[in-house]
Parts: structure tokens; sequence; C-alpha cells
């Protein structure tokens, strides 16, 4: 896969809320893909960087702000995709 101005290959962004329970399955989905993967959530979990996931926290409540941090992620330009896996994201993802 390539990606588009970066190293790692395709670069995506899941919107997972701290209460998801599938988090594990969408991090071993992405890593199984070979994606840049970068989890933002409205709190940042312990888990996420215990298992060397990459997290950013983003005030789902506030879309129009998290969509601004996507925007220029950890300095290296905007990302390929932006994925809600479940309500509280959609409209952060849609303004990003």
């Amino acid at each position: 896969m390539e990606g588009t101005d970066h190293d790692m290959g395709v670069r995506v962004v899941l919107l997972l809320p701290t209460s998801s329970y599938r988090t594990a399955d969408f991090v071993a989905a992405g890593r199984r893909l070979g994606v840049d993967l970068v989890v933002a959530s409205d709190r940042l979990s312990p888990a996420l960087a215990r298992d060397g996931v990459r997290a950013v926290e983003l005030p789902f409540d506030d879309p129009d702000r998290a969509a601004a941090v996507l925007a220029d992620l950890d300095g290296r330009g905007p990302v390929d995709g932006v994925v809600a896996v479940d309500d509280q994201g959609v409209v952060v993802a849609a303004r990003a």
C-alpha cells in the first residue's frame, strides 16, 4: 500500500470512544493491513500506549476543534483517511 507524503504507508485515523469494546479488534485489523494507524479518542487510554499504539485525544464534543487537530496531526501533514467507528465520531470524521 502506498500513502501520500509519509514513509509509513497509508495513514488512517480511527475515531474510537474510550468506551468502545472493539478497540483491540480495530487496531489488530489496521496492523494486518499495514496502515500507519492513529487512534483518536475522547480520552487517552493507558492500554493503547502499553500496546504501542499511537493515540491522540480529541474533543468529540467540539467537531471543529477536533478537525483542526487532525488537519496537521503530529506536524506531518494530512492523513489519508478518518474512520469513525460509531456515532460519537461521525461529525468529526465528516469535518476532517
